[in-house]
């Protein structure tokens, strides 16, 4: 199914309809969009933690960035929920996670910080969060210890449940994300030991809160793991876009499988990476930085779109 991408000139390239990657690994949302139409913006300015704000599509932004925490942070991960609230989860050091609640106003669209509370553990790194659907429940997910993964939950984002291990891996770091699909959540993460693999547990909301189903692996073939973005539609599939040998590859769950044929498999032939995918809930958008073989230089941006039927260009 592939076929030469479009390329895009990423000094003029604008922000996606809907999410967009972020600066940890894995990638996490940094664009979110409001239901109000206005895109919020939350990067990393250097130790700081800063949104902007913009009303017209992201033609203008706005001029000075609001600070959302100025001490010490890293690797952060956001979700936005359906009434627009933010939540974040970022490293402050290596034994504390922090998560922080940003609350919606409207007139104009505004978010104010009315939740800090601390996760604490020993080496922790790489935090994903979500809120589970028809719930108040938060959860984080964090890779810590001695290479393990670790999930907690919260109902009112400030006391924590002890952190469940769920795997452990005791080799190298893992690159954990969590996220939210019908009525369960999953967790996907890097696996080394026996060879290098991606593998994920889920749970329904209804089960007790540390029980998890079992582990399963989704690819065992030596991809670069720490190279993926996922998203999930408005059916509840889930898709995984993951750099495959310097390939963008896409897998996605349809409540029962991992599947590989069609719309699954390879967008690119190589010379890919820095995995984003995008979703409106029904079309998906694939970009991939793209390496110039003659320069050595990923200098430009590969895309290709689903609109639910197929991929184009074709």
């Amino acid at each position: 199914m592939y076929s030469a991408p479009t390329t895009i000139d990423p000094t003029t390239a604008s922000g996606g309809d809907n999410y967009s990657a972020g600066l940890s690994s894995p990638k996490d949302n940094v664009i979110f969009r409001a239901s109000t139409g206005t895109l919020v913006l939350i990067y990393q300015n250097g130790s700081a933690i800063v949104y902007k704000r913009s009303t017209n599509e992201g033609t203008i932004w706005d001029g000075t960035p609001t600070s959302i925490d100025t001490t010490s942070t890293n690797f952060f991960s956001g979700y936005m929920d359906s009434i627009n609230h933010i939540h974040l989860a970022y490293r402050r050091s290596t034994t504390s996670i922090v998560y922080k609640k940003l609350s919606y106003s409207a007139s104009p669209d505004t978010w104010t910080s009315t939740v800090t509370s601390t996760i604490t553990g020993t080496g922790v790194n790489y935090p994903s969060v979500t809120k589970e659907n028809g719930s108040d429940r938060v959860w984080v997910a964090y890779y810590g210890g001695s290479d393990d993964i670790y999930v907690t939950y919260s109902d009112d984002g400030s006391i924590w449940s002890t952190p469940n291990l769920i795997h452990s891996v005791n080799t190298r770091p893992s690159y954990p994300k969590i996220i939210a699909f019908g009525s369960k959540v999953g967790c996907f993460y890097r696996a080394w030991e026996s060879g290098d693999s991606f593998r994920w547990r889920w749970r329904n909301n209804g089960d007790a809160p540390d029980s998890w189903q079992g582990e399963t692996t989704i690819v065992s073939i030596n991809p670069d793991l720490s190279d993926y973005s996922i998203v999930v539609t408005s059916n509840n599939y889930i898709w995984l876009l993951y750099n495959n040998s310097n390939k963008a590859t896409i897998t996605y769950y349809d409540g029962g499988i991992w599947q590989t044929a069609s719309p699954a498999g390879d967008l690119s032939n190589g010379n890919s990476s820095d995995m984003s995918l995008v979703t409106d809930g029904l079309n998906l958008w694939a970009f991939w930085t793209v390496n110039n073989t003659t320069t050595n230089v990923y200098d430009t941006i590969g895309y290709k779109k689903y609109n639910g039927i197929s991929w184009s260009p074709a």
